[in-house]
């Protein structure tokens, strides 16, 4: 049958790897074998394939390569040499042993979404790793930096230096609150970058310098968040430009604030500063206003920004920066 649908006696990996799973035969063996390259249609020649699995096994166990009568079921206590499932499953493991450990999750990014998902699954008695290049793990979200000045507003900072003492003790009380989760549920932090190679494999790049290596789980969660839109032709790199990421360099309150946009996150930076005394202006280059929102809700932030002397500037790009 198998012939019949293939004659040239390869089939593309993606297909290969639904009937290794059909055959309950751990598919990550095709992570390991010279005879399947990592495009999912590639053609792998199974004749080949199988051999090399079975030459993986002891010697006692050899299999010669004109060998092709494999037990694809489960082992016979009177066989001699392994079933192709079992011979497998002894390669899938001793490759992990020899490249890296394996885990059941790993987790890419450490914010609040995935601090989440790995201190649930490690909860659950999962071997969890968490990849993340900060130097310090926080759980906060993307847009941290704007609640804790919000906080900071509320609670009546009025000078830089009541600012800084609120998002010191914020930041410092998430830390605590990151590792202790970290160190309760045992979860592996990797500081260094993380990029998906398999569907099981992540090559990890250690923010130490050291070499780059491959991580493996049985499954993989991507919560690296969102990073600032940033449009032209405002030029970042000038002193003073600030995104939403960025801002967290900024150690004064300035007396006036450009804000570019009037999405969410600009408006609320607005409102901040204006509270703080700076005198504000939004300029956005589209005529729509919070169009996400509700218009009686886009109403009500309209009416805020006026009620805080905020001037709002629509349908007006920026021309140069």
């Amino acid at each position: 049958h198998f012939h019949g649908c293939y004659p040239d006696g390869t089939i593309p990996r993606d297909e290969l790897a639904f009937i290794l799973r059909r055959l309950n035969i751990d598919d990550a063996i095709l992570d390991f074998s010279p005879h399947a390259p990592g495009s999912q249609r590639c053609g792998i020649p199974v004749r080949e394939f199988v051999n090399w699995i079975m030459q993986q096994v002891p010697d006692e166990h050899a299999v010669t390569s004109q060998d092709s009568s494999y037990e694809l079921g489960c082992s016979d206590k009177t066989q001699s040499r392994p079933t192709l499932k079992s011979a497998a499953k002894a390669v899938v493991m001793a490759q992990r042993v020899q490249r890296d450990v394996t885990y059941d999750l790993i987790v890419i990014g450490a914010g609040p979404c995935g601090m989440k998902a790995a201190e649930d699954a490690a909860a659950r008695g999962k071997h969890v790793a968490l990849i993340e290049p900060a130097l310090a793990v926080t759980g906060a979200p993307t847009g941290a930096h704007s609640k804790c000045l919000r906080e900071a507003v509320l609670h009546g900072a009025r000078t830089w230096t009541e600012v800084e003492k609120i998002l010191s003790r914020a930041i410092a009380s998430a830390q605590h609150h990151a590792a202790r989760v970290l160190r309760t549920f045992q979860i592996s932090w990797l500081k260094g970058r993380g990029v998906i190679s398999s569907e099981t494999s992540v090559e990890f790049t250690p923010n130490d310098g050291s070499a780059v290596r491959t991580v493996w789980g049985e499954a993989i969660i991507v919560a690296t968040g969102s990073k600032s839109a940033r449009y032209p032709p405002t030029d970042f790199s000038l002193p003073g430009v600030y995104d939403s990421d960025t801002i967290w360099n900024l150690d004064r309150i300035p007396k006036r604030v450009l804000v570019q946009g009037a999405g969410i996150i600009s408006v609320e930076y607005a409102l901040i500063f204006r509270k703080m005394g700076a005198q504000v202006t939004v300029i956005d280059a589209f005529p729509a206003f919070l169009p996400m929102l509700d218009v009686s809700l886009q109403d009500a932030v309209r009416k805020a920004l006026q009620d805080n002397g905020i001037e709002v500037i629509m349908g007006t790009p920026f021309k140069s920066v």
